[in-house]
């Protein structure tokens, strides 16, 4: 398959794990897992009016910290595998009546697959089971964090299971493991900066957990077109081309600014 990894294809990635965090699946339990980590009670965190004790806000960053370092590690760990993977059915051809079906078409078509899964038009009975590791660290500290935010990644949901496929599957058309890597980072980012400003301030979090209810339904359309959108560019081989007419875009803009900067200078 031919290298996928540009500045577009590592803003979508982010912006998945930006979705990941506000879907119904994550997003109600964030609370729970920001105590866990924390060790403190959810009144605590929100500091009942009179603000959060420095020492407790300081614990809470650096334990979120951890935790954000456990999924990451596990996704960029899958994100590697998934590229080592994909260079080795890269030649995969399928004959189906006749056609030549390649990965492209068959990563396309998994793609639109979990698309149709998330918009809940077609849903996949699979998808709904929730398989998650299930850990109880026996103190609060950085190692337990980051064991909670490991079991996070190993998690199961109908929400962040096929938006997470999705990234792996294009993580799987990379050129090199560093491309994989890269875009598991950036998927990886756009899920830990929400927690970690969750972690900051509790209030915000639950105003946004309020402010959310009432458009999940939307939110989980929002995301199959996305991923409906990316299936079907792949499937056809416009993917390929949106890249090469972004690297251009991006190019310009760059040579612009450098322009500009030059005139400035003169």
């Amino acid at each position: 398959m031919d290298p996928m990894t540009t500045n577009i294809t590592l803003g979508i990635a982010a912006a998945a794990g930006l979705l990941s965090f506000l879907s119904p699946c994550v997003l109600p339990m964030i609370p729970a897992y920001l105590t866990v980590v924390s060790g403190a009670s959810l009144a605590e965190l929100k500091g009942d009016g009179e603000g959060v004790a420095s020492g407790l806000r300081r614990r809470v960053m650096l334990n979120s910290l951890a935790f954000v370092g456990g999924f990451t590690l596990v996704f960029i760990l899958l994100g590697a595998s998934a590229t080592f993977a994909g260079r080795f059915l890269s030649d995969l051809r399928v004959d189906f009546f006749g056609l030549p079906i390649g990965i492209h078409q068959i990563a396309g078509l998994l793609i639109v697959l979990m698309g149709l899964h998330v918009a809940g038009w077609l849903p996949i009975k699979a998808l709904y089971r929730i398989w998650q590791i299930d850990v109880q660290p026996t103190s609060v500290g950085l190692v337990g964090a980051f064991v909670v935010g490991a079991g996070f990644a190993f998690g199961w949901s109908p929400c962040i299971g096929p938006i997470l496929g999705t990234i792996l599957t294009l993580a799987a058309g990379q050129e090199t493991v560093l491309q994989g890597i890269g875009l598991l980072t950036a998927y990886s980012t756009g899920l830990a900066i929400p927690f970690l400003i969750s972690s900051w301030s509790a209030e915000l979090l639950l105003g946004l957990m309020g402010r959310m209810k009432s458009h999940f339904h939307r939110l989980e359309i929002a995301s199959g077109l996305l991923l409906l959108g990316i299936g079907f560019a792949i499937m056809s081989g416009y993917w390929a081309q949106l890249n090469d007419a972004a690297n251009s875009a991006f190019s310009g803009l760059t040579e612009l600014v450098l322009d500009a900067e030059e005139r400035l200078l003169e």
